[in-house]
């Protein structure tokens, strides 16, 4: 009997370790596979995604005075990011002020794991048009107005630990892992692109059919492999648009001509890349300065575009 009361207790204190990781609806099919809460450490294929508001430690700074106004400004910048997580069952792993990050496939399988990471991150950018006008009309303590915020949001696919790696009394249910830190690198250095959305190419390969992705960069990262990057722009709606597909050929091209050193031809089509809708004049910018330093310093026979800093 105590045995029994032992067990039901441990679980009823994993479930509530789960309660603010994820979704009411998440929690209803868990309930039905009761056995899910052991919450056993496993392997998986997983997509993970990281939201920061960008400049967060310069806003910290600005209101160190005012905690309570940056906590308000926090809620409403994260209520709509964590949502967006929910309502494609992926799970909440850590929230920090400013910053979350969430998961996809587990603890429940979710073969589209990757497509729903992706939607999440799009859902985030949508709603910040509506967070920013609610900051524009709130107030600060000393009655002067709100600043509006930028996010940030790294998408990286691959295998990781999923599990209760908390302790005898405290569950916590998280994943570590080589994909869940390059997402968070990934978007670190997704404002270097100009890009608000940035995913590996192993997200890509998964996604690519649902979405408009155009390639920014292949880097080595963490010292690992190197990753290929790609600018998350849209919907399937977007990716069937004339202007999307019109911008895809010339950047496709800008790329093709770069890795095969071609570099005036690279520089003519950036040019003309330029004048089309949707262009990223910062992702330009930053290829023209690369350029100019392989033509200083030609790169060896074996190179093929990979550069060991995505900052290069």
């Amino acid at each position: 009997m105590k045995r029994l009361v032992a067990f039901s207790r441990e679980r009823t204190k994993r479930k509530r370790s789960l309660e603010r990781h994820l979704s009411p609806k998440t929690l209803r099919s868990l309930a039905r596979r009761p056995e899910m809460y052991n919450l056993p450490a496993e392997l998986r294929m997983m997509s993970f995604l990281v939201c920061r508001i960008r400049g967060f430690a310069d806003l910290a700074e600005i209101f160190a005075g005012d905690p309570e106004t940056l906590a308000r400004i926090v809620r409403v910048a994260m209520t709509p990011v964590a949502q967006a997580v929910f309502e494609r069952g992926g799970t909440v792993d850590r929230l920090s002020p400013g910053e979350l990050t969430a998961f996809f496939n587990a603890p429940l399988d979710d073969p589209e794991h990757a497509i729903h990471a992706c939607s999440a991150a799009i859902a985030m950018m949508d709603a910040l048009e509506k967070v920013n006008r609610l900051l524009e009309h709130g107030k600060r303590s000393d009655g002067g107005s709100l600043p509006p915020v930028d996010l940030g949001i790294g998408v990286f696919t691959g295998e990781a630990m999923v599990g209760d790696f908390g302790t005898e009394n405290m569950p916590a249910y998280t994943a570590t892992g080589r994909a869940a830190r390059l997402a968070g690198e990934i978007e670190r250095i997704s404002s270097v692109y100009g890009t608000a959305i940035l995913a590996g190419g192993s997200t890509r390969v998964m996604a690519e059919k649902n979405f408009a992705f155009l390639e920014v960069d292949h880097v080595t990262l963490d010292a690992g492999e190197p990753v290929q990057l790609y600018a998350l722009l849209g919907t399937p709606l977007s990716r069937s648009n004339p202007r999307f597909m019109a911008l895809k050929a010339f950047h496709d091209r800008i790329f093709q001509c770069y890795r095969a050193r071609e570099w005036a031809k690279a520089r003519a089509l950036i040019a003309q890349a330029r004048t089309l809708s949707g262009a990223n004049p910062m992702l330009y910018d930053l290829y023209l300065k690369r350029i100019e330093q392989l033509e200083r310093h030609p790169p060896g026979g074996d190179w093929s575009g990979v550069f060991a800093q995505a900052l290069s």
